[in-house]
Parts: C-alpha cells; structure tokens; sequence
C-alpha cells in the first residue's frame, strides 16, 4: 500500500479492492483512499474522502464503494455516509445514517447494504441492525443483534450475515458468531469463535469463513474457519504478520488482508498479503444407497502443502467434539467408520483418499457406493475430513481440515 494505515474501511468491486481512511501514526486520520488491482498487482491512490475518517464500516454495492460512519479523530460516532464512483474517481454523500456509528461492520446482500453495531454518540456498543437501500437511499432498521458490540466483523454466506467477535468496551472481547436471515429479519445464536477477539478480520471462502488477527487483551495472530455447514470451528496457519484494525477482502485465489496494525493500540502498517484456506470441498451433499454413486472430495492445502502426504478420514457419530492429536484439532469423532477409513485408505469403496498433494497443494478423492448398499444405513450422516501428515511430528499429524457431511438416503 501506498499509505501506512490501520482501523480501514475496505471492499471488492470485481477486480479491484478499495481501501479508506484509517489510522496514521501519531494517532493522525485520513481522508486518503486506494485502490488494489489485483490483475496488476498494483496500489494507487484515489480522490481523497470529505473528511479524515478512521473506524468507517465499508461495503460495496451497484459498481460503487460505501464508507460509513466511523470517528473524525476523537472517538465520537459519526453518521455521514458517502459513496464512490470508480468510473468517476468522485465522492458523492448520500443519506446518512440514522444515528452516528463508529466501529461498526457493514455488508452487501441482495443490493441492501447491512450495517450492525458499533458505538453510539454515548460511546458505548449498541446491537442496531440498520438497512440501506441504495435505489430509495433511504435507511430502515431491523431486528437487533442478541448481542451489543462494537470492533466487530460481518460476512455474508449464501443467504445470510454472520456478526463475529467484537467487544463492549475496555478489554472485554467476545467470541460472538450470531448469524442474521435478512429474509426474516431474525438472528440465531452459533457456536462461537474459540478465541474471543476484536477488531479482527473475516472474509468468506470456499464455503467457509475466515477470522483473523484482532486484539483485545493482546495482539493476536490467531486464524480460525468457521464452517457454517456443520457449525464447527477448527484452526489454521496463524497470520504471517499478526495485526488488528485490517481489512479482509475475499479474491479469486484467496484472502487479501490489507494494513492493520502491528501492536495493540496504535502501529499502522503497509502490509498486504493473501491467505488460501486448507479445506475439503465434497460433493454431492447425499447418496441414495439403493442407487449407489460417487461422493468426490477435493483437498485444498495450498502451495505451501504442495507435496505433502495426506488422508482423507470419517467418522459415522459427528464431527464434534472430535479429538486433539499433536495439538492438532481433528473434527472427526473416533468410531468404527474412522478406523475404516485408515485401515481401508485408498482401497474400495475410496479411491485416493492417501496420497501426496500435488505442486498446488491440491488432491481429489472419492467414496463410491455400490447400489443396493446396506438399506439399514440410511438417515445415517457421515462427515469427512482430510489430514496433513508429517512424519517428523509426534503422533504424524500436522494439519487438520474442516468437516464436510455426506446424508445417505434410502
């Protein structure tokens, strides 16, 4: 990046990543604002905001870049809301907020923008779930989140918004994961992070969403990936440059996280790099036993796996609580279908599911039933999960990826 920053607004619009405001050193704000072409790996700078902003929520929607609310230097919440016109290279404001916000996290869905939480003019956290409809330009408000915070994130996953983490001020973080349906206007209370952080960064991808960084009681380089399809949390590799207050933009090949900073507090940075999950995509999601078929795994470890041995285990009782091997946290419960699944590795019904991943870190797998499998078997859900192995590790286990279900039907 072009300019040190930390506590940023940022979003995607195809190609391109835009990045606003934030913290400088010495506790100086921004109006600056860059744009990332990720086709040219390049950062430029683009027209300045109004005003110097740090703490603004950003989403993007239509071809445009939202920043909205944030702090003006002094911690008080402001309510502006102003939109940027790639094509254009201009702002415009368009209707402010309700109510000043700063610290809060705002989405796109469905063409609506989706702002949650942040700190109110009184400065403590609020739950406000607050709607934008960029054709009216108009805000309405929805259902309140079932918890108050603010430094928290959000994600959209296929038709909803998960709300992570964030704090209450002082040194209290949360290890909050409530998911809203816009559709409905509810919320749903989920297994929550295993570390409660703040000011972290989330960002979905292959079916999964990653958080990392935060702080809040210290700094903290911890990735974890929620897998909202079982509900199940499991650990990956830590971030390269631990930080807080970055921005988490989703690309083609994985997470761009840019600037941040680098102590808890104050220490803004350029820094940008891009993190690809480890993660087992299966599919399709069922078999009917009577008709048999194949259920094919694709391993996702990333270049830095590339060669590596691996295989692809399953458990017949559930993904949680699982087991800690070598420190390592295996969302499998050990049963007879998880020893099966080793002592039959690669040999019927599964085909290469141990082996050696390829120079991309990448593998396909597979179980194939037979028809007329055992009838009795049906209602019955099987989960499956790839290992990384290393010899040179006690107990050889050295990675663990998240859990993917498979329903047999009759």
């Amino acid at each position: 990046m072009n300019v040190a920053r930390q506590e940023v607004a940022a979003a995607r619009i195809g190609d391109k990543v835009y990045v606003a405001g934030g913290f400088l050193a010495g506790l100086a704000i921004t109006p600056t604002a860059e744009v990332y072409d990720t086709a040219l790996d390049r950062w430029s700078l683009i027209a300045p905001m109004f005003a110097p902003r740090d703490h603004a929520a950003a989403a993007a929607a239509g071809g445009k870049f939202y920043v909205i609310g944030g702090f003006a230097g002094d911690f008080s919440a402001k309510a502006d809301v102003w939109r940027y016109d790639p094509a254009a290279d201009s702002w415009t404001a368009v209707a402010p907020l309700p109510v000043p916000r700063g610290a809060g996290a705002a989405v796109e869905l469905g063409g609506k923008l989706y702002h949650f939480g942040g700190t109110g003019p009184g400065g403590s956290a609020t739950k406000t779930t607050l709607i934008y409809d960029p054709a009216l330009d108009a805000w309405s408000q929805g259902a309140d989140m079932p918890t108050a915070r603010e430094h928290l994130n959000a994600v959209v996953f296929d038709d909803s918004i998960y709300v992570l983490g964030g704090r209450r001020g002082g040194f209290a973080s949360l290890d909050a994961n409530e998911r809203y349906l816009p559709s409905t206007d509810q919320w749903q209370v989920l297994a929550p992070m295993p570390t409660a952080r703040s000011a972290m960064a989330s960002a979905a991808f292959r079916g999964r969403i990653v958080v990392a960084g935060g702080e809040v009681p210290v700094l903290f380089d911890d990735n974890e990936v929620y897998d909202p399809a079982t509900n199940a949390w499991h650990c990956q590799a830590p971030m390269p440059i631990p930080r807080h207050g970055a921005g988490a933009v989703a690309l083609d090949d994985g997470i761009l996280f840019a600037a941040g900073g680098l102590v808890q507090g104050l220490g803004p940075t350029t820094a940008t790099d891009v993190f690809e999950p480890a993660s087992l995509d299966a599919s399709p999601p069922s078999l009917s036993l009577a008709a048999g078929g194949a259920h094919a795994f694709t391993l996702h470890g990333g270049s830095d796996f590339a060669g590596d041995l691996y295989i692809v285990a399953g458990t017949a009782s559930g993904p949680s609580p699982g087991f800690v091997q070598s420190g390592v946290a295996v969302p499998l419960n050990p049963d007879a279908y998880f020893l099966f699944t080793q002592t039959h590795a690669s040999q019927p019904p599964f085909g290469a599911t141990f082996g050696v991943l390829d120079g991309a870190g990448t593998a396909a797998a597979s179980l194939t039933l037979p028809p007329g499998t055992d009838p009795a078997l049906a209602g019955l859900t099987l989960h499956h999960a790839w290992v990384r192995l290393d010899l040179a590790v006690p107990g050889f286990l050295a990675f663990a990826s998240n859990a993917a279900p498979l329903e047999l039907l009759p």
